[in-house]
């Protein structure tokens, strides 16, 4: 497997870390009919327990990355988590 591979395995095990952290915290939540679609509950507090969480996580050697990869793959979970589970919003809106 070429470095390029592996270091993309990498960075989707660490983002699929980060939506956990997330989801640990509260900040997100799992659509509860629709697997890996995960909806943002607005809750600044968790989402700083998150950082703190992955802070945690980093120092004791339980993600592949720097404290910075790893507080930006949160930012970027964060950011992508949806408003709603649009596979719901699709059959509601039908």
């Amino acid at each position: 497997m070429g470095q390029a591979k592996k270091e993309m395995m990498r960075l989707e095990e660490l983002e699929g870390a980060a939506m956990g952290v997330l989801a640990k915290t509260g900040a997100v939540k799992q659509c509860e009919i629709h697997d890996g679609i995960f909806i943002d509950q607005y809750d600044s507090d968790a989402v700083r327990q998150a950082y703190a969480v992955g802070t945690n996580m980093v120092k004791a050697g339980e993600v592949d990355a720097t404290r910075e990869e790893f507080m930006d793959a949160i930012k970027s979970a964060s950011e992508n988590a949806a408003d709603e589970c649009y596979i719901c919003a699709k059959y509601r809106d039908e």
